[in-house]
């Protein structure tokens, strides 16, 4: 019945290995699939950078164009060029608040998925730390109960084997010299 315990305890010490090996497999294929995520979004987050850089210098040139304009077509009209002049200027400062904005919220969005991903494999990292820890902490539990109950439980059994065949062997030759 001790053996029935013995070989039931260390088969499932052998079930739990097995799983937390696959648990490990697991979330290092997750720490993977994050890595592959930050490297995608990173280049995208730099190209939207490069494109808000590349609408800024535009919105210059445009502002530069309509005063131009206003200078040379609008100035005999001169009534009218102060209010043509300041929807202008705030129209093109709608655009560079806009410009702006958009870079902030580029900016923020980076950070924050940059960071997100840093946490997320921080955790990451901290999972399988624990899970090697408990395969470690597992194996020494499958030693400790191979020396003191598989070794010792085959000690006792042959030891036990031994008495019986020599009580056996006592009592058979005992009852040959009674017959004979």
């Amino acid at each position: 019945m001790e053996i029935i315990k013995t070989a039931s305890i260390g088969l499932i010490a052998l079930a739990v290995v097995v799983l937390i090996i696959y648990v490990i497999s697991v979330l290092l294929e997750l720490r993977k699939t994050l890595r592959v995520i930050n490297n995608q979004v990173a280049p995208t987050i730099s190209e939207i950078k490069s494109t808000v850089e590349e609408l800024k210098p535009r919105a210059s040139q445009l502002l530069d164009s309509v005063n131009k304009i206003t200078e040379e077509d609008v100035k005999p009209i001169t009534d009218n060029i102060r209010d043509i002049s300041s929807s202008v200027n705030a129209g093109i400062s709608t655009v560079n608040d806009m410009v702006h904005g958009v870079k902030e919220s580029v900016s923020k969005g980076s950070e924050t998925v940059t960071n997100t991903l840093d946490q997320n494999l921080a955790k990451v990292d901290t999972m399988v730390d624990i899970v090697e820890d408990m395969v470690e902490k597992t194996q020494d539990i499958v030693t400790i109960y191979q020396e003191k109950a598989v070794i010792p439980a085959i000690e006792i059994i042959s030891l036990w084997t031994g008495i019986k065949q020599g009580v056996i062997t006592f009592f058979s030759k005992k009852g040959g010299n009674v017959n004979g």
